[in-house]
């Protein structure tokens, strides 16, 4: 037998050898990656499907006309509540946007912000609407 072809053998049984041990590690952590691309997205959406749901519950006191009974709440400790479940909400929603959609945003925060009893109470529709559509937005951008 060459002895050069000795060096080929044993050279190529190493690079087969090799190829057999990382390929496996390189597949599996290509998978491992995908899976775990798609478990955040899948707890992205979820965070922000329950900080909607939290706000629009809250919102819908308001839309009930006897916020004190709905919530047994003073109406002031609903309404720091809807602000603190919409400042979380904004938090989720915006990472997601681009300008475009800031000045929508910054509508529904000046609605949210400036509203009190009466013009939560006539406005809420109008308001869950956008928090939806903003809602619906954000995680069709994630898909």
């Amino acid at each position: 037998m060459n002895p050069d072809a000795a060096v080929v053998s044993v050279i190529t049984s190493g690079i087969v050898a090799i190829a057999g041990i990382t390929l496996p590690l390189f597949l599996n952590l290509i998978i491992d990656s995908r899976k775990w691309s798609r478990e955040r997205k899948a707890n992205e959406i979820d965070k922000i499907s329950k900080s909607t749901n939290e706000l629009l519950k809250v919102l819908s006191m308001f839309r009930s006309g006897d916020v004190q009974s709905a919530s047994k709440q003073p109406i002031p400790s609903v309404y720091s509540d809807l602000l603190s479940k919409y400042y979380s909400w904004d938090l989720n929603i915006a990472q997601h946007f681009k300008n475009a959609n800031s000045e929508q945003l910054g509508h529904l925060r000046a609605s949210i912000e400036g509203g009190n009893y009466q013009t939560l109470y006539d406005n809420a529709p109008k308001l869950a609407g956008e928090i939806l559509s903003l809602t619906r937005m954000a995680i069709e951008k994630m898909k």
